[in-house]
């Protein structure tokens, strides 16, 4: 199946970005290795790419140099219960807190704190996935969703 954007031909400037990825050395649903997946996103290309391993905090200094195009953000998929994105976390005791406290010492870190993005949203509340009222009941309002 080909998908298209809406937003071609959009007015304003748009940026091509994924907050959610993962790599084959630390995340068990990732199929490919880091250094591959990061050079097949900067040949797309994408202008913003998160690395968001599962529970693990990659540091993406060393393929900052050979990708200077494509902004790379440090991050992880919190994943001990309900999943959450904190996109540019660096600090890794956050990866091993319940959500509620990680979300509540990432929010204290004030202009550097992580952005949060609830991941997997679903409307049907069919027990599996994020719904409006576990999103309402958080220590701090996510920044943003994940739609796709």
């Amino acid at each position: 199946m080909r998908y298209s954007s809406p937003y071609v031909g959009a007015p304003g400037s748009w940026i091509r970005g994924n907050f959610h990825s993962h790599c084959r050395e630390n995340s068990p649903c990732g199929n490919i290795p880091l250094a591959q997946a990061v050079a097949q996103y900067a040949a797309v290309p994408m202008q913003v790419l998160a690395l968001t391993d599962h529970n693990h905090i990659t540091n993406a200094d060393e393929l900052q140099k050979i990708h200077p195009r494509t902004m790379l953000l440090s991050g992880f998929e919190h994943s001990r219960g309900r999943d959450m994105l904190f996109l540019g976390a660096t600090d890794s005791r956050l990866c091993s807190l319940p959500l509620p406290e990680a979300i509540s010492l990432a929010s204290a870190g004030g202009k550097d704190r992580p952005a949060l993005a609830v991941c997997h949203p679903d409307p049907s509340k069919n027990g599996d996935y994020w719904t409006a009222e576990m999103i309402r009941a958080l220590p701090a309002m996510p920044d943003c969703l994940e739609v796709f």
